[in-house]
C-alpha cells in the first residue's frame, strides 16, 4: 500500500496492490476486496469504499 497526502488541499491518494483473482481460470478461486475503510487517528470514517472482482483474467 502507498500513500500521499496534500495537507493543504485535503486530497489523498491511495494506491493497493492485492493479488485479486476473479475465479474465472480453472482451479483458482475467487480472491478480491470488496470493502475497505479509510479512519483517521481517532477511528473516525473518512471514507468507504465498495469495490469489485477485476473485469478480467491475465493470462500468461
Amino acid at each position: 500500500m502507498l500513500a500521499r497526502l496534500w495537507p493543504y488541499s485535503r486530497r489523498l491518494r491511495v494506491s493497493i496492490r492485492h493479488p485479486m483473482d476473479t475465479g474465472l481460470a480453472d482451479g483458482i478461486p475467487a480472491h478480491h476486496l470488496t470493502d475497505r475503510t479509510l479512519t483517521d487517528a481517532q477511528g473516525a470514517e473518512i471514507a468507504r469504499l465498495k469495490t469489485h472482482e477485476p473485469l478480467e483474467e491475465t493470462r500468461s
